[in-house]
């Protein structure tokens, strides 16, 4: 057992599993950088099925925030202590436990208010105090939460379906 309440040997095949190592997974985290001329972006997972136009999305009012995302915290285990090493007070100092995660599948992202946060840059500095694996075990999720901490405008649950 390790202190995120997995076990190891599940955490060692998730470390090769091409769905949490994949770079493809880090390309959220560049959307400026490859699409610099665009304001906004609706990012979709490839698990995603659309079953409306989404058009309406790029037409929401996100306050200045970075990221529209359907918040999770119905769901009681997308916290973010369920993600997240709180013992760590990198992580304990800065980051609420009981904050929402939200579903990084479908995501409106605001481009300008994202270069505006510096948000890819705070992504680095995430990852490079996560290289030894402390603050979070796999995924991309977990950097997300962290990230997109405070940037996040939440939608409409209707918005998306989670199952």
């Amino acid at each position: 057992m390790n202190c995120f309440g997995g076990n190891d040997q599940n955490d060692e095949a998730k470390f090769r599993n091409p769905k949490f190592v994949s770079l493809l997974n880090h390309l959220r985290f560049y959307l400026p950088e490859i699409h610099p001329s665009l304001e906004k972006v609706v990012l979709l997972d490839d698990d995603v099925v659309v079953q409306k136009d989404l058009t309406v999305l790029f037409s929401l009012d996100l306050h200045g925030n970075v990221n529209g995302a359907v918040e999770t915290c119905l769901e009681g285990f997308h916290r973010f202590y369920r993600y997240l090493n709180f013992s760590d007070t990198r992580i304990s100092a800065k980051f609420d436990p009981q904050a929402c995660g939200w579903a990084i599948g479908m995501n409106i992202f605001d481009l300008i208010a994202w270069k505006r946060a510096n948000v890819t840059s705070r992504y680095h500095n995430w990852q490079e105090q996560n290289a030894d694996r402390m603050l979070w075990k796999t995924g991309t999720l977990p950097a997300g939460l962290l990230t997109f901490y405070g940037l996040v405008e939440p939608l409409d649950r209707r918005c998306m379906c989670l199952v």
